[in-house]
């Protein structure tokens, strides 16, 4: 069964650069490009490893083992959820685990094949795969595929539309949805404030203020 959306989380300080930029890079592509984003340490190695580094990551769920960890810990983070015809765009490929499983680098070799892609998605609507990503190569551009832009609370949506002035007028909903959050824990605002003070300051859509989220 095709899922109903395709789903990427980041970090809530990260969103208004990459709305304002329009994509999603891959590690490799944000490190070629000096971009001021920084990939989850824990994870960043794990993919360069793997062969997965020059890949952006798309989950078949929602709410998933990482964005439950990282809202347990206090880091507040935002949903993407992408139309599914993603599925077919250029390069795009099944990898059957996250990275964090680990494992020889065989078992995650993207997998482009129609057929075979539709048989990953039959065993994974079987229970199959649980942790199945769809990977698309380098960048995803947000316009036209980014649907949707999920927080966990109005105070979040409130930080973003502080700074819409400066972000380009995009196709995407902003919505609070807090069953998309569970374990939302609270958090010091005051960086995030201090950081949209700045950019209205400037004009600007400034690199984003180095907080932890990993």
């Amino acid at each position: 069964m095709t899922p109903s959306s395709y789903w990427h989380t980041t970090p809530l300080h990260y969103a208004p650069y990459l709305l304002m930029t329009g994509q999603i890079f891959s590690q490799r592509q944000l490190q070629s490009l000096s971009l001021p984003i920084t990939p989850r340490r824990t994870a960043a190695r794990r993919d360069r490893k793997l062969g997965l580094d020059n890949f952006v990551h798309l989950s078949l769920a929602s709410v998933t083992p990482l964005l439950r960890d990282k809202l347990r810990k206090g880091y507040p983070h935002v949903l993407l959820a992408f139309d599914p015809v993603v599925f077919d765009l250029p390069g795009a490929a099944f990898c059957r685990y996250n990275a964090k499983s680990w494992g020889h680098r065989e078992r995650f070799i993207p997998v482009t094949d129609p057929a075979e892609k539709a048989d990953i998605l039959t065993a994974h609507a079987n229970g199959r795969y649980p942790s199945l990503e769809l990977i698309l190569p380098e960048r995803l551009p947000l316009f036209p595929y980014a649907r949707c832009l999920y927080v966990a609370s109005q105070k979040d949506a409130d930080f973003l539309y502080s700074l819409h002035s400066l972000l380009p007028v995009p196709g995407i909903s902003l919505k609070v949805s807090a069953e998309h959050f569970p374990q939302t824990c609270e958090y010091n605002r005051s960086p995030l404030e201090q950081y949209a003070s700045s950019c209205r300051t400037a004009g600007v859509i400034l690199a984003p203020p180095a907080l932890p989220f990993d």
